[in-house]
């Protein structure tokens, strides 16, 4: 029976709207709410009840030496930020190599082009640099791009909102390794935007990490546009944050253009983490696949949904989704929700999902060969995602995923 009450799609966000007045906006200072259907299983009420301040770095005091620690990516060319600030490169590393161009754009241009979606539209206006990375034509580099996102809060909660637009021109191929880290005593929000544009022929592999602390609250949000026979691979891995969401939409505009979108989540206590895309296929002949892999214990809960759409016009479409979850607690969840929308009549399209706990008769036969039970179970659990991580084909990138994939076993082993 209906009560004949609806539940606003918006809910009010004292910090954003305070935030936004000051720079004389009068709209926009608003979360989506779970009355939204993209936003059913994800609540970012709690955002609402935090009093943040603008990120800037005045009043970093951390002894952060990005050109000599060993958390970065010492095998790539690195770009770094701080609290969403960008730093300049001669600061700390060696030249880019000749074909990388970066510019620090107006923070005011396009900022009214995201008013339909209210956490871009915080992002455009509040965000502390906007940076555009150009790759020119027929640029090819065999060592990856890092993009360093470091974020520092120690008394007080920091609202902190990178944004970054990378551009391929035709014929480019590299790899950006996304990288969020903190260094972080209090509450941080980060809500990052990333704009993608891939020319003609360009192929961009793009592995995001977001390893982020138990205070870290995270929104983030790729849009990626590609042209005639373009590729883009993205693998992305969440581990750490209480609250994760990242959403991908990608449009594939030319013909016999590629994506692949591989997501991953390892949560434990309460996280809660959620990955959404949209792929529109807009013109014939191209290819798209979503895998997700999750592994969840305790209390944590996970998101995958997808959507994919086809047009009237993108005959012979090619697009697969396929999500897999392993629960270790009865008390973990995970929501998948593939959708498919196709309006073409020539195409194939598959979407499946499947998920459950660790298989029993698995784990008796490794304990009759002398494992115990814990044992088994971790062994079980790295062969599920191994086959995931196997997919990344640069080995030193595997290397770093794996590395967090091992952080996470040792944290099961401890409280199993």
């Amino acid at each position: 029976m209906s009560t004949g009450v609806t539940k606003s799609k918006k809910i009010e966000f004292p910090y954003a709207n305070a935030a936004l007045l000051k720079l004389g906006v009068t709209e926009g200072g608003f979360l989506p709410s779970t009355a939204e259907e993209s936003w059913k299983y994800t609540n970012l009420a709690r955002l609402a009840k935090i009093p943040f301040e603008n990120g800037n770095t005045t009043n970093y005091h951390s002894n952060l030496d990005p050109s000599s620690s060993d958390k970065f990516n010492n095998f790539s060319h690195q770009l770094f930020f701080i609290n969403g600030k960008f730093i300049s490169h001669d600061n700390f590393f060696p030249p880019l190599p000749m074909g990388i161009k970066v510019d620090l754009l107006d923070k005011k241009s396009n900022n009214n082009e995201y008013k339909n979606n209210s956490l871009l539209f915080m992002n455009q206006n509040l965000c502390s640099d906007r940076v555009k990375i150009t790759i020119g034509a027929k640029i090819k580099f065999n060592e990856p791009i890092s993009l360093i996102f470091y974020n520092y809060t120690k008394d007080k909660p920091l609202a902190i909102y990178p944004n970054v637009e990378i551009v391929l021109e035709e014929d480019s191929n590299i790899t950006i390794i996304e990288q969020h880290l903190s260094e972080t005593l209090s509450t941080y929000w980060e809500n990052s935007f990333i704009d993608i544009d891939l020319h003609k022929n360009a192929e961009l592999k793009h592995y995001k990490l977001n390893n982020g602390c138990p205070d870290t609250l995270s929104t983030s949000y790729s849009n990626v546009l590609q042209d005639l026979n373009s590729k883009y691979l993205c693998f992305n891995l969440a581990y750490g944050s209480t609250l994760y969401r990242n959403e991908t939409h990608v449009s594939l505009n030319g013909e016999n253009s590629e994506c692949n979108l591989y997501e991953a989540h390892l949560l434990n206590h309460k996280q809660h983490a959620d990955t959404t895309s949209i792929i529109s296929h807009n013109v014939p002949n191209c290819i798209s696949k979503k895998l997700y892999r999750g592994v969840l214990n305790d209390n944590s809960r996970a998101v995958a949904q997808a959507k994919v759409k086809v047009s009237k016009l993108a005959q012979l479409t090619d697009a697969q989704q396929l999500f897999r979850g392993i629960l270790l607690s009865p008390n973990a969840e995970i929501n998948t929700k593939p959708e498919l929308e196709i309006f073409a009549d020539d195409v194939k399209c598959s979407h499946g999902a499947a998920v459950g706990s660790l298989d029993e008769e698995q784990i008796f036969y490794l304990r009759s060969r002398g494992l115990n039970e814990s044992a088994s179970k971790i062994l079980l659990i790295e062969a599920f995602m191994n086959e995931h991580f196997a997919m990344i084909e640069n080995p030193r990138i595997r290397e770093l995923m794996l590395g967090v994939f091992d952080n996470w076993i040792t944290i099961h082993r401890k409280h199993n």
